[in-house]
């Protein structure tokens, strides 16, 4: 089912599964560069703006810990 979801919206899936920075940069930049196996490809405008989004829905809906996970990503993209 998930190989059905946009690119950008698997590769943040997989991001919030990593706990630890360095790994999900090392992701992002990966996804960035044309994706590998089970990762996706995803443009920076495409990535960056999933990643808005999923932060305006959770926001709405009060999902902390899902926000807390997804702004360090969101930083990573922006100082890429």
């Amino acid at each position: 089912m998930s190989r059905r979801l946009p690119p950008a919206v698997r590769v943040l899936d997989q991001a919030l599964q990593l706990t630890n920075a360095q790994q999900r940069l090392q992701l992002l930049q990966k996804a960035l560069a044309g994706g590998q196996g089970e990762l996706p490809g995803v443009d920076m405008d495409s990535l960056s703006a999933t990643c808005g989004q999923f932060i305006d829905d959770m926001e709405d809906q009060e999902v902390g810990h899902r926000v807390q996970g997804l702004c360090p990503i969101r930083l990573s993209i922006c100082t890429e």
